[in-house]
């Protein structure tokens, strides 16, 4: 029987450097890609009594819509289902008969419970995750993570000499879908707009080039705390936290500017606060 596997995007709306998907599809003849918006209301946040605004709602859209562009390269394509994940799960399983179940790993004891939770709801199942969001490998690490530093200059002092951050290698294909579907968003985030700030990994792209095509960054330690401005600091962070852009591509470019220009403090800066994050 032909294995089918369910790649589930959560933080990590990206094709390159994506070593959890790149796995997947090394083990599946056929994949579903899948993301979830998850009902929300003014109280699903512990202490917000707001609901996105349009312009919020407007960078997921441009999020998801780039990452179908992507997908759709690979001959793929991006169901997306307003829902919370596990409830779905139990169809998509049930109906598409699901053999393996990948997503990106996250630090977060919610999100860790969650997935363990669903490993032994259906340990028929193979789960298959990975930190694809983290700047280190654990391999690289010089501690057990049971040892990891009590505070962040700690950690810093003893991990900051590490230099290899290569991004994992582009995906050169991936297993056709056993869903014939149209790409649809919800009505959530279809009216949604965001003239402000374009969201999606073909922009995150585009920005990290434009940014590190400039001096900005050899000054970024002065003007990273203020209010406006093109460059005057990386605006890195929309991306790197729906997963548009990976803490390795950041630093590849970042090394690759340092080498052609020279490094400085404020260059050094954007590495220090990259760990930070």
């Amino acid at each position: 029987m032909p294995s089918t596997g369910l790649y589930i995007f959560e933080r990590d709306c990206r094709v390159d450097d994506n070593p959890t998907l790149s796995l997947i599809a090394s083990q599946v003849d056929y994949l579903i890609c899948l993301y979830c918006v998850e009902p929300l209301d003014k109280f699903a946040k512990t202490y917000s009594q707001t609901t996105a605004s349009s312009a919020q709602r407007g960078y997921i859209k441009q999020t998801l819509l780039q990452l179908h562009q992507r997908l759709k390269i690979f001959g793929q394509h991006l169901v997306v289902a307003q829902t919370n994940v596990s409830p779905l799960l139990a169809q998509l399983i049930t109906r598409y008969h699901i053999t393996h179940i990948a997503y990106s790993q996250y630090a977060g004891s919610h999100e860790q419970s969650r997935w363990h939770g669903l490993q032994q709801q259906y340990p028929a199942i193979t789960f298959i995750s990975t930190d694809a969001n983290s700047l280190f490998e654990q391999q690289q690490l010089p501690f057990v993570i049971e040892k990891l530093p009590e505070s962040f200059s700690a950690f810093r002092k003893v991990v900051e000499t590490i230099k290899e951050h290569k991004p994992h290698n582009t995906i050169k294909e991936l297993p056709p879908s056993p869903v014939n579907v149209i790409f649809m968003l919800p009505e959530y985030l279809a009216g949604a707009n965001n003239p402000f700030f374009s969201g999606g990994e073909l922009n995150a792209q585009l920005h990290l080039n434009e940014y590190f095509s400039t001096r900005a960054a050899s000054h970024y330690k002065e003007t990273r705390n203020a209010l406006q401005g093109s460059y005057f600091s990386t605006l890195f962070s929309p991306y790197l936290a729906h997963g548009a852009l990976s803490p390795r591509q950041v630093m590849q470019s970042l090394n690759e500017y340092e080498e052609a220009h020279g490094a400085n403090e404020s260059s050094y800066w954007i590495y220090f606060e990259l760990l930070w994050r």
